[in-house]
């Protein structure tokens, strides 16, 4: 209005806009089944804190920005930032994270047996380290190539499984079974002659 009073007001509108924001998630490194938790450091042009979230939880969860790992494959870990009253949101940003199966040795151990006609070896094969909670469900067993008497025979082991509590994460692992040498020894059967008489034939049968 003027300054006397005298006009009728006029009205002007106007529009307020948000300021844009852009989040900075770079690659994600590969990790190891049984890697511990680690941080994730994505930032944003605001400064606001960013968000993140997993596609895939049965390979890795997000708490906060901690990611622990789960289990050996792919997921997308999304980093998210929904502005507030003065920052527009920002564009998500996915990053593939990679987690790759654990390495593990089972070892055949030496052994010597009497010959029992089977392959079966009574010596328990040698583990790897597991990562943290895993435990083993299934020992691994060893069994000889063959059942003959013998020095040169190949030890070889099998039938590792392992849990985390009631699930079976063997897949998770990447299980090389080393074999080892064994022997089958004679085994000593006596015989003895049982007293006996007989009627003279000209013989010396029994």
């Amino acid at each position: 209005v003027n300054g006397g009073g005298t006009t009728t007001g006029a009205d002007q509108s106007f529009t307020t806009q948000y300021d844009s924001q852009t989040i900075s998630f770079g690659a994600l490194d590969t990790k190891t089944y049984g890697d511990a938790p680690y941080n994730l450091t994505a930032t944003s042009t605001s400064g606001l804190a960013i968000s993140y979230s997993s596609n895939n939880t049965a390979v890795a969860r997000v708490s906060g920005s901690t990611v622990t790992i789960v289990g050996a494959g792919t997921a997308n870990i999304t980093a998210s930032q929904a502005g507030n009253t003065t920052y527009a949101a920002a564009a998500n940003v996915i990053q593939q994270l990679t987690i790759n199966k654990k390495a593990l040795s089972v070892t055949a151990i030496t052994d010597t047996k009497i010959y029992d006609g089977t392959t079966v070896s009574t010596a328990i094969p040698t583990v790897g380290t597991l990562a943290t909670d895993d435990a083993i469900n299934v020992a691994p067993a060893q069994v000889f190539d063959n059942a003959n008497v013998g020095t040169t025979h190949v030890l070889t082991a099998s039938g590792l499984t392992i849990k985390n509590g009631s699930a079976d994460v063997t897949g998770n692992y990447d299980i090389s079974y080393a074999t080892a040498t064994g022997t089958i020894n004679k085994k000593e059967v006596t015989v003895t002659a049982v007293v006996d008489t007989k009627t003279y034939d000209g013989t010396t049968v029994s």
